[in-house]
């Protein structure tokens, strides 16, 4: 049908629109309560299917009804339908029109379907507030925490171990709070204006006693909001969601940065790349998991050359195969850095793992 020949059938319903209307009771009934912007719309539909005959006639007036209790809430894609049933009456416009009566038939109506969500929202929000609330009380009522601060580097790296006297399982939602609570325990301990700060959450799974870790990104101390959210999202992404987890101890790393602009007499370069190529200063070359090893190997044995050189692959191995099995650790798994303590045990040394990753420049 031409844009022609519809806009004269629109100017004939708007000048005689309440004389062509169905004014059946189901139509004015009030339980439709429709605006005045859907009622045109449903008037313009009613105009439309009242024209189409047999059993285009029926299908027409399924369709509207499904628009007027709002199980179709989109009335352009029906305007399009009921003008080919009025004009047409092959198979395939029926079959369209069976098929989309079929899809909405069982549907809620939209105002229900609104209803159960905005029911579903503010069921949640209570539960979150319980929950908030049940956390409060635990916090403040029982939960104490004892501290271990460790130092190292002239006092400019922190290693501050934070855990509960007593606290049982944890479901996943009261796992920010206690977070938070730990953290504003060892913020105490840290007097550095600058730092960068990490940390690592042990935990373990309450019914079967499998231990894990979480580790958060490395981030300055003007950046503590986004340090938090990355640590919780990353604790939050270990097992299930209804999973009970016991937080055995959180860790907070904390490497001071120093202030000033280091000896103006200095005449060795301090930025990064050129302390990498410094000789002092062992690369490790690999294409595997070892590489933590093979540090370890060139630490302990500093006068064998032949390990040194990434070039002897045999001697390197061998070495460090050693050591890894001393340790009592699978050979080719990365070693956490959590785990580097019983490396340390094992060996009476002390282990300093610095990330260089953000600096551009070391001052002294």
């Amino acid at each position: 049908m031409s844009l022609t020949t519809r806009l004269k059938i629109y100017n004939n319903y708007n000048i005689n629109h309440n004389m062509t209307r169905n004014k059946s009771d189901k139509y004015d009934n009030a339980k439709f309560n429709h605006n005045k912007n859907i009622k045109m719309k449903s008037d313009r539909l009613h105009f439309i299917a009242n024209k189409s005959k047999g059993e285009n006639a029926m299908l027409a007036k399924k369709i509207v009804e499904l628009y007027d209790t709002r199980q179709i809430s989109q009335s352009d894609k029906l305007e399009d339908l009921l003008w080919e049933l009025r004009f047409s009456t092959g198979k395939v416009i029926k079959n369209k029109a069976n098929k989309l009566i079929n899809k909405y038939a069982t549907i809620e109506p939209i105002t229900k379907r609104l209803k159960d969500k905005t029911t579903q929202r503010l069921q949640l929000k209570e539960q979150k507030s319980k929950a908030i609330t049940k956390i409060q009380k635990m916090f403040r009522n029982t939960t104490t925490f004892k501290v271990s601060v460790e130092q190292a580097l002239n006092k400019n790296v922190l290693k501050i171990i934070v855990a509960a006297n007593k606290i049982g399982s944890l479901i996943k939602s009261e796992i920010p709070a206690y977070i938070a609570r730990t953290f504003l325990t060892a913020r105490k301990q840290i007097t550095y204006k600058k730092y960068f700060i990490y940390a690592i959450c042990n935990l373990k799974n309450i019914d079967t006693d499998e231990e894990k870790f979480a580790k958060s990104k490395s981030f300055e101390s003007t950046e503590l909001g986004k340090f938090f959210n990355n640590f919780i999202t990353n604790i939050n992404n270990i097992g299930q969601s209804d999973e009970r987890l016991k937080i055995l101890n959180v860790e907070y790393n904390v490497v001071q940065i120093p202030e000033g602009s280091g000896c103006a007499t200095a005449t060795s370069s301090r930025e990064v790349d050129s302390i990498l190529n410094k000789k002092s200063v062992i690369k490790i070359i690999n294409d595997d998991n070892n590489c933590f090893w093979y540090a370890l190997a060139c630490l302990m044995y500093p006068n064998n050359k032949a390990i040194r050189d990434f070039r002897n692959t045999k001697a390197r191995i061998n070495t460090a195969k050693t050591l890894c099995n001393k340790c009592k650790f699978e050979w080719n798994k990365p070693v956490a850095i959590n785990y580097h303590c019983l490396v340390e045990e094992t060996f009476n040394i002390n282990i300093s793992v610095i990330e260089l990753q953000k600096y551009t420049h070391i001052r002294r």
